[in-house]
């Protein structure tokens, strides 16, 4: 009892010192005032709560239920803060995550920067995909629309591919990307676990982009069974998880050479499909700089 008096009464000493600013007196009515009796209130749990005084006023009280409530926005804003930097670490390996980085400029690729008079019905259609996907991801509703986007070199294919993911990173949704061969060269070179740290990685991302399939090398005398099989390994648990996958290829005829058949029915199944074809759009942008 002594113990709780002499605590009292050290704090009544520090609160006597405590001086409120002038100006928290206009600005801030409704923590501090002059007379006790319009900080004064009544919580239904518990009971009145007088403030606090100090050298020069009073300042309001909380009771234990507005602390509860405080605490727990301030919780869920911790919470959302660490997710959000989690995904921003995450959406930085975009390009880098098989160890190396991706080149040609791929996170400079964007929706902005892509001549759309090019290829005006694959710009639209996939602007209105990342569009839909974004806004799924905002309700947290799933969004398991495959995109393939089908046509010759140099058409466009991987630069609106990486328009998609630079439009997701800017919101720190993590994606992943890869040209077939690379994905390959790095699950070949690695150790057990490494190599299904790699799968784990490219079956759970929130959109994963397989660029040039058809470069994908297969040994003819296996009919590429190890390539089709991880490719079906990795599809499949997309497919599951309802998560979408994008491929681009020049090869428009037929993906049996990488794809089982099972594979490309999991792919079929929630698919909007890109022909692009026309000019090689790489010596177009070439000749539009050189001829202003």
């Amino acid at each position: 009892m002594q113990t709780e008096q002499k605590a009292s009464h050290g704090f009544s000493r520090l609160s006597s010192l405590f001086t409120i600013p002038e100006w928290m007196f206009t600005e801030r009515p409704h923590l501090v005032s002059k007379e006790p009796i319009p900080l004064r209130y009544a919580c239904q749990v518990c009971g009145l709560m007088e403030p606090r005084p100090v050298a020069n006023g009073y300042i309001r009280r909380e009771c234990a239920c507005e602390r509860a409530i405080r605490d727990d926005a301030d919780h869920r804003q911790f919470q959302a803060e660490t997710k959000a930097l989690a995904g921003s670490r995450i959406a930085a390996r975009t390009y880098t995550w098989l160890g190396a980085d991706a080149g040609d400029d791929l996170e400079h690729k964007t929706f902005d920067n892509f001549t759309e008079s090019y290829q005006p019905k694959a710009y639209q259609e996939a602007r209105a995909w990342v569009t839909r996907f974004i806004q799924a991801r905002q309700y947290s509703d799933t969004f398991s629309s495959n995109l393939l986007l089908t046509g010759g070199y140099g058409t466009g294919k991987t630069h609106l591919a990486a328009a998609i993911l630079n439009t997701l990173r800017a919101q720190c949704i993590p994606c992943l990307f890869c040209t077939a061969q690379d994905l390959f060269n790095a699950l070949y070179a690695a150790e057990f676990e490494a190599k299904q740290s790699l799968l784990e990685q490219a079956s759970t991302i929130s959109l994963l982009v397989i660029d040039d399939l058809d470069k994908l090398y297969v040994r003819q005398d296996t009919d590429g069974a190890y390539q089709k099989r991880t490719l079906f390994d990795i599809l499949d648990k997309r497919y599951k998880r309802k998560l979408p996958t994008i491929i681009t290829t020049n090869e428009q005829q037929g993906y049996g050479q990488w794809l089982d058949g099972a594979t490309i029915s999991r792919l079929y199944e929630r698919i909007t499909a890109l022909a692009m074809n026309g000019t090689d759009y790489r010596s177009k942008r070439a000749e539009t700089r050189s001829n202003p």
